[in-house]
């Protein structure tokens, strides 16, 4: 049986993993190429009420995508319990599950896009 905090870390991925696949819908249906224009995410954080947006360029996404482990959340919004800062943007920040059952949890849940999206003719 998980101990409460491990518990209580998986269900922090868990909602990190809820947001990152309505973000990969949501990117799934933009059409625009590399260079486009940025596009509006939702936080991809584990707090419970969570509903900022984030801006993005394409290639910052697709490189966020490439590493299960990986979400981007507002600076303010990361948890050091359960994740470590990687990378610091413009007001939003790359952050990387920890290992054990939330990193678990992210590994799992993550489905990278079979296709990269092609720009609007």
């Amino acid at each position: 049986m998980a101990s409460p905090a491990d518990q209580a870390l998986q269900l922090v991925t868990l909602r990190q993993a809820k947001r990152r696949s309505f973000n990969e819908r949501l990117a799934a249906m933009e059409t625009a190429g590399p260079d486009a224009e940025s596009t509006l995410f939702r936080c991809e954080c584990g707090l419970i009420a969570c509903g900022a947006a984030i801006r993005l360029f394409p290639g910052e996404y697709e490189e966020l995508r490439a590493e299960p482990r990986h979400f981007a959340v507002l600076r303010s919004h990361a948890i050091p319990e359960a994740e470590h800062v990687v990378a610091t943007h413009r007001g939003w920040v790359t952050v990387e599950t920890l290992p054990g059952p939330g990193g678990d949890l992210a590994m799992s849940t993550h489905r990278r896009p079979a296709a990269k999206r092609r720009a609007r003719a």
